[in-house]
């Protein structure tokens, strides 16, 4: 254990909590996130961007530019190989939910898997998150002062073709493609994960759109996720 991620993310043992952000995230909004730590430990710029920060003794791991349900899955093994305990996913989705607005901030509380890869895997019908975890990121996100909306939601082959809408149910509040991969190879390796996703575009506004509002709300959402919560 820990050969894999020595090798990809320069550590046998790498922190016990880390921060997913799927799809891709400004340089700016990287440098206020990775900046708010005290210092850097480890930073690599591969497929993905994983940086090791630390503030009051207590590390966190960072990982940025995480996009498709194959590369996010990928990193949820080394993260397990790593023995990272929990993890968050703060991902974009597109709003189904007629009344969700670009950077309105959803918390599955279930997500269907068609992505065409965590069945690949092993996984059927919704992956759940981990209930302790998804109670500490709700408390974090209300502390905070931070709305959002709580249901299930659905991961797709990708950012253009969402499958079969016959196959989502009309309660489904949002589309994504990573979450149901990072949740079903964390519960695979026994890592307490959970997701929160940021509306990136809906049936009236695309992702060409002015992204500003949406990046700023990442921004709000990392704050608030920033410190763990007090068990």
């Amino acid at each position: 254990m820990g050969d894999w991620s020595k090798w990809e993310l320069g550590r046998e043992r790498l922190p016990e909590r880390a921060i997913i952000f799927g799809g891709n995230t400004p340089r700016s909004s990287i440098d206020r996130m990775v900046n708010s730590y005290d210092r850097v430990l480890f930073h690599k710029h591969d497929n993905y961007e994983p940086f090791i920060v630390e503030s009051n003794g207590a590390e966190t791991l960072l990982v940025f530019q995480v996009y498709g349900a194959a590369l996010v899955a990928d990193l949820l093994w080394l993260l397990a190989d790593g023995g990272v305990g929990s993890a968050v996913f703060v991902g974009a989705a597109y709003g189904r939910h007629p009344e969700l607005r670009v950077a309105d901030c959803v918390v599955p509380t279930k997500v269907r898997c068609l992505d065409g890869f965590s069945t690949a895997v092993g996984a059927a019908n919704y992956v759940h998150p981990d209930p302790d975890l998804r109670d500490q990121l709700l408390v974090a996100l209300r502390t905070a002062g931070e709305s959002f909306r709580e249901g299930p939601t659905v991961s797709v082959p990708s950012t253009f073709f969402h499958g079969d809408e016959a196959q989502i149910p009309p309660e489904v509040l949002a589309l994504e493609i990573e979450a149901a991969s990072f949740l079903h190879v964390a519960n695979r390796n026994s890592l307490s994960a959970a997701a929160v996703l940021i509306i990136s575009d809906n049936a009236t506004h695309t992702l060409r759109d002015d992204r500003a509002t949406r990046d700023e709300r990442i921004l709000r959402v990392f704050n608030a996720l920033r410190d763990p919560v007090a068990r």
